[in-house]
């Protein structure tokens, strides 16, 4: 691809994510990256780029709709990390989230592994556009289930102690919404379980 058509590429494909300004000009660099990184489809109009229907989050693609990368696609895009990066962290496929980092990247105290887990989980369905705003907390348990980090006695304790980063719905919490800081917070424990340079 010519650096004109990338360049052109990028700015629809920006425009048509309809991302808040503040990561406008970082998932341009991202986008440009990709496209000039590769052999990829042309992008010929914000139409073709922006599949996501009305009450999705901003800049999030639906999971799903254009094969079984896309979700993994609006992710790294919404944490600025690379698709291959994050692969190694995570699994989409349709409405299904996998973590698959080694134990020890979790950590082994349940309070700390359910704040972790809660916000990996979390990021990648809100961030993939599986969830449009709440996540069920059946998936964190779950998760944590399998890494061995499940406390059934003091779950929805270590969730609500998890400070600003969610907003919860139901007692015991049974719904998880990422708040600002809940963004934030996810996006540097995905960026440190990747690693540098990513």
């Amino acid at each position: 691809m010519e650096i004109t058509e990338a360049l052109s590429a990028a700015r629809l494909a920006v425009e048509g994510a309809d991302l808040p300004e503040q990561w406008r000009e970082r998932a341009f660099g991202e986008v440009l990256r990709s496209l000039l990184a590769g052999p990829v489809a042309p992008v010929s109009s914000p139409a073709a780029v922006s599949t996501r229907s009305p009450g999705h989050s901003p800049g999030v693609a639906e999971a799903g709709r254009d094969g079984p990368d896309t979700g993994l696609s609006a992710l790294a895009l919404r944490l600025a990390v690379s698709e291959g990066a994050l692969a190694d962290v995570f699994a989409v496929e349709g409405d299904n989230v996998m973590v698959h980092v080694a134990s020890g990247k979790i950590p082994a105290t349940k309070s700390r592994a359910t704040r972790d887990m809660a916000l990996l989980i979390v990021v990648a369905r809100q961030g993939a556009g599986i969830d449009d705003s709440w996540t069920d907390v059946a998936h964190v348990r779950d998760a944590l289930a399998q890494y061995n980090r499940y406390d059934i006695s003091n779950f929805s304790k270590y969730l609500r102690d998890t400070g600003d980063v969610f907003n919860f719905r139901g007692k015991p919490v049974q719904q998880l919404r990422l708040t600002r800081p809940g963004w934030e917070a996810a996006t540097e424990l995905v960026k440190s379980i990747i690693g540098p340079a990513q």
